[in-house]
């Protein structure tokens, strides 16, 4: 059977496993070129697996890039790397399929598209329609307002979330809009990585991630946000192995009788939790992540869930023949 060092292994890939894009493995480059007096294209094309295609232009500060992709595979994304840099300016698998933005550098952006990891190591096929346009004038030396805090900038690592009230909390967005759907919700000092913001609106929207559960990303509203100090010694104590708690929990195969026991770790968030487990047939490894928002579980393989809360404990069931008995304080502690 597999050892809880061995789980520790498998946690650090499940904590950041649902929300990126699959490992880049045959990424094909290509330059975007514009028709004689034209300002936009459409780049038609098709990706399968762990295939991405990395679209290149060039652009200057000041001018505006709007890019929109429609796919038959819901699992397509893009996103959008600004010049000298590695860090996306905008993630589409949590933003969404349409981009525009002023840009304040000059140089060659690139555009990745994608099929996100789940999707990607089930060898699926995307066929996509990018629609490409850069439109305005390059801006003239202090027309730009400056592009906040980002890795670009020299912006603070972390923020903590002030000013919006004892009884309140600041709305996580998917897109840099009052009107985007609300992911999350975060009450006065909670921390964020800072991924980088920007102005739309004449309003500063911040990109952040919470920074032990980067599945957990999106906009907020600039103005409720001031430098962090960074992250503190944890106050939910981890084991020798890097675990918030680890042990067994009842388990069994083919029914629900949990007359086994299976190795568990598990990493704690604001959002939930990671647990990565021991399958009760093989030994090998079952990574579960429970999200508080919305009370759900899903298994990073793919594997097909089912689950329900009885008294103090989550029975869950994947694949229909592997059962597992989860208590509520594995999850939220003691």
């Amino acid at each position: 059977m597999i050892g809880v060092k061995s789980l520790l292994v498998a946690a650090a890939i499940a904590l950041t496993y649902l929300a990126t894009a699959a490992p880049a493995q045959d990424a094909r480059r290509e330059v975007v070129h514009f028709a004689s007096g034209t300002s936009s294209t459409v780049l038609k094309d098709k990706i399968t697996g762990y295939e991405s295609v990395e679209y290149v232009l060039g652009a200057a500060a000041g001018q505006t890039m709007t890019v929109s992709m429609q796919s038959d595979n819901a699992s397509a994304y893009f996103n959008v790397i600004p010049p000298a840099s590695d860090e996306a300016m905008f993630i589409g698998s949590t933003s969404g399929d349409t981009f525009s933005a002023t840009l304040h550098a000059n140089g060659d952006y690139v555009i990745q598209v994608y099929l996100i990891r789940n999707a990607a190591r089930r060898n699926e096929v995307a066929q996509f329609s990018l629609s490409v346009e850069i439109s305005g004038k390059p801006a003239k030396p202090g027309d730009l307002q400056p592009d906040f805090a980002d890795g670009l900038m020299g912006g603070p690592d972390f923020w903590d979330v002030t000013g919006v009230g004892a009884n309140d909390t600041l709305n996580l967005r998917k897109t840099p809009s009052a009107k985007a759907p609300i992911l999350a919700e975060f009450p006065d000092g909670t921390m964020l990585r800072n991924k980088g913001c920007r102005i739309d609106d004449n309003i500063r929207w911040c990109l952040v991630e919470l920074p032990d559960d980067p599945s957990v990303q999106g906009w907020v509203a600039g103005r409720y946000l001031r430098e962090s100090a960074g992250p503190a010694a944890a106050t939910d104590a981890k084991t020798d192995n890097g675990f918030h708690a680890e042990g067994t929990v009842p388990c069994s195969i083919g029914a629900d009788s949990f007359d086994q026991a299976c190795n568990f770790g598990v990493l704690r968030a604001p959002s939930g939790a990671t647990i990565i487990l021991n399958r009760p047939d093989n030994g090998e490894v079952r990574a579960l992540t429970f999200t508080k928002s919305d009370q759900s579980f899903v298994a990073h393989d793919g594997a097909g869930l089912a689950w329900q809360r009885k008294d103090d404990n989550w029975w869950i069931s994947a694949n229909g023949n592997e059962y597992y008995l989860i208590p509520d304080a594995l999850i939220f502690g003691d």
